[in-house]
């Protein structure tokens, strides 16, 4: 079902296409998926939509995905990676976004708030400079997985 012009074929055309391509009659596809052969012929006529059931059996029998068979879209380790691909460098940018983010509430935390807090002792930390540290070291944990994800992407090229 590698044609070029597959997604343009409706869903009853596409299923005939690969009856034919495995060399199946109607007959010999009722057989398999335990229907009638006017079933087969409905559903190659558009008359009746597939259940997802037979669907599923049919996609499993002649080897190809739902997508295939439902869109025309063929499914190949290329696009499947190229997916994987585009959603990794999603994560990175949203964990440095949040790294970014998160930095700029430390800072707040840390130099201006704890700036009103004044006490006498030296190692004394205020709500706000606890809130601030905490922030730091999300960010930093933001980053670092930033990080991970982009080593994992670099290796998987």
């Amino acid at each position: 079902m590698n044609d070029k012009n597959s997604e343009t074929y409706s869903l009853g055309e596409r299923m005939y296409r690969l009856r034919e391509k495995n060399g199946d009659s109607q007959d010999d596809l009722a057989e398999k998926l335990d229907v009638s052969r006017q079933t087969i012929s409905n559903w190659e006529n558009d008359k009746v939509k597939i259940d997802a059931y037979k669907a599923a059996e049919l996609c499993r029998l002649y080897g190809v995905s739902m997508d295939e068979l439902f869109f025309g879209k063929t499914c190949t380790a290329e696009s499947v990676a190229l997916k994987k691909f585009s959603k990794v460098k999603a994560a990175i940018l949203i964990c440095l976004i949040f790294s970014v983010l998160i930095l700029s509430v430390a800072a707040v935390a840390l130099f201006i708030f704890s700036a009103e807090e004044t006490t006498s002792s030296a190692l004394y930390f205020g709500r706000s400079a606890v809130w601030g540290i905490a922030a730091l070291i999300g960010a930093v944990l933001c980053a670092v997985f930033a990080v991970c994800l982009y080593r994992e992407l670099k290796n998987k090229k």
